[in-house]
């Protein structure tokens, strides 16, 4: 299997594994282009009677040219039942059913070429087909060359009619004191040629959770909503806790009233009296427990994921990546492209992994930009890690280390680049560093496995003073210390925006500090040309972490045309801002 040109896998494991390596293969090829293509595509799929019908418009947004490229449309359906295939199998999913390729060219900015396929579905070869069960997609990719795909995207089911879209925005939030609001944002829409009504529902939460529609100031646990062919509605929920501690979900359910009712649902989560703490277990050992441990002390809620199973990680406030004694393969190419993902988006991360280095060329962008050192020495060791005079986090500590066998000890030579030493070994060589990146993204990088570190000495000297003390780092509102002059050295600032690209709206998270609470605050929209578009936030605010939507609006609530956006946050402490990307 060849992927994009570039990525080869070569072999098969079963389904749900090789799913999970296609998939982080895909993630990685994505994060490399920033999650960003010049071709939009847009366009339907509907079963009328027994023929198929896919449209899809394939348009040029950014400056390029694709002269050697076709558009792709693929026809498949799941739940199947044949008997039998191979190895005794008879229910497949994902079965293609239709393959359709045509030569499409691109070469002006707003040019659109336009693809209609039919199918009869009763041609299918084998069992015949179910139109509930269809699905289509359709691509843009290079037919020569490394065979890039340069965007794709899958079209609604085509029964029923009125089949519910819903759109998530980021479905994951901290209210680390508690007592406080947590806010998302989704939207419904109703893709079909004739009217529906759909049902809406929030159930789960456990706390007082509701929903407000677009366009209605009634707020709602259960509701229905009609909407005209194509209509879409925004969704604000709105969930209220109490000083509990505890991680609570909820699900947001769209269901059509139509012939052929389907339901959508959607789930949000929110880590209430506690940092989102997300570890990344990503060794087979129980090497992490130095880190479980200490979260449970210290009181931060956590969830445990392996690399494997890693959905997303925006909207964790922490992400600790963890590796034990392993020699190869730990944090892979792929893991490297999420986690600079997460960074771009202001994410802090913990990486504790001996080994890592191990076999990694140099240079390494996660490794030089992202955690801030220019150079490493594999396996040079470290009896103990040594803290640093005046550092935030190991200021005063002098931590004996243990290794099961001396062989074991492969602690690493570490050598800042952009990055600070915030551990040297007994010979005062760097073994970790700590680095604060100019969009206020940080990062700790310790090659000492965490099971080494004492567990028993007094304080400072002990593995839990130390995570603890990163932990205050990681999450404390950024300043000026380890920024370079003049490149975002603001403590209140844009945080993220989710999504981005967006369409039709993007969630603005945003950080106001102690020292701008309370003085004028404005953020606004501008279009490229800083022409100003939209005034989302004008007035004062509490310190803390805020959010507001832009629906993709100008001041006149008319829809502005996809392009490259500009959200400017305006403080007593200076301007920050967040290059947004409208798509349609």
């Amino acid at each position: 299997m060849v992927i994009d040109g570039s990525i080869n896998e070569v072999g098969a494991d079963v389904c749900a594994n090789q799913t999970i390596t296609y998939r982080n293969d895909i993630n990685g090829r994505v994060a490399e282009a920033g999650g960003v293509s010049p071709v939009d595509i847009s366009g339907s799929f509907t079963v009328v009677g027994n023929i198929a019908t896919v449209t899809a418009t394939y348009e040029l947004l950014d400056p390029g040219t694709f002269t050697t490229h076709q558009g792709v449309i693929y026809v498949w359906e799941d739940d199947v039942t044949w008997c039998c295939g191979y190895g005794g199998v008879n229910h497949w999913d994902d079965l293609t059913r239709v393959i359709r390729t045509s030569p499409v060219t691109l070469t002006t900015v707003g040019q659109t070429v336009t693809l209609v396929e039919t199918w009869d579905i009763t041609t299918a070869e084998g069992v015949a087909c179910n139109p509930a069960n269809l699905h289509a997609a359709a691509i843009f990719e290079e037919t020569g060359g490394n065979k890039n795909v340069i965007q794709a995207t899958d079209f609604v089911s085509p029964l029923p009619t009125f089949f519910p879209a819903l759109v998530t925005g980021q479905t994951l939030k901290s209210i680390p004191n508690g007592n406080d609001t947590a806010l998302f944002t989704c939207s419904v829409q109703n893709v079909g040629t004739a009217a529906d009504v759909l049902n809406l529902g929030l159930t789960g939460f456990p706390w007082t959770a509701d929903f407000l529609v677009e366009g209605d100031p009634t707020y709602y646990t259960s509701t229905s909503v009609a909407l005209a062919p194509q209509e879409r509605k925004e969704i604000t929920i709105r969930v209220q806790t109490n000083g509990v501690k505890q991680i609570g979900s909820g699900t947001f359910s769209v269901a059509s009233q139509g012939d052929n009712t389907q339901v959508r649902n959607a789930t949000y989560k929110v880590f209430n009296d506690s940092y989102a703490v997300l570890l990344v277990d990503d060794d087979a050992g129980t090497y992490e427990v130095p880190f479980t441990t200490a979260f449970t002390n210290l009181g931060y809620l956590y969830e445990r994921v392996t690399a494997a199973s890693l959905g997303g990680m925006i909207g964790y406030d922490v992400v600790v990546w963890h590796t034990g004694y392993a020699t190869s393969n730990t944090i892979t190419a792929t893991d490297q492209a999420n986690l600079i993902a997460y960074m771009d988006q202001g994410g802090r991360v913990f990486v504790s992994a001996m080994d890592f280095t191990t076999g990694l060329a140099n240079p390494n962008t996660f490794v030089n930009d992202y955690l801030g050192v220019a150079s490493w020495t594999v396996n040079t060791k470290a009896n103990t890690a040594v803290g640093v005079g005046g550092d935030p986090v190991t200021d005063g500590m002098s931590i004996a280390l243990t290794f099961p066998s001396q062989a074991a000890n492969r602690v690493d030579t570490l050598v800042p680049g952009l990055g600070t030493t915030i551990f040297n070994n007994e010979l005062a060589v760097p073994c970790a560093v700590r680095y604060e990146r100019p969009n206020q993204a940080r990062s700790i990088f310790s090659t000492i496995v965490a099971t080494a570190l004492s567990t028993s000495a007094p304080d400072p000297n002990n593995s839990e003073t130390f995570i603890e003390k990163g932990l205050i780092w990681l999450l404390e509102p950024p300043t000026s210390t380890d920024v370079p002059t003049g490149v975002g050295a603001l403590a209140s600032r844009i945080v993220s925006a989710s999504p981005n690209p967006f369409a039709p709206r993007t969630e603005l998270s945003f950080a106001i500090s102690t020292r701008a609470a309370k003085a004028p605050v404005s953020l606004i929209v501008v279009d490229a040309a800083g022409r100003q578009v939209k005034n989302l936030v004008d007035g004062t605010l509490e310190a803390g972490t805020h959010s507001v939507v832009w629906d993709g609006t100008d001041a006149s609530s008319r829809t502005v045309a996809g392009g490259v956006y500009f959200a400017r946050l305006k403080t007593s402490e200076g301007e920050s801002s967040q290059k947004l990307l409208r798509v349609r």
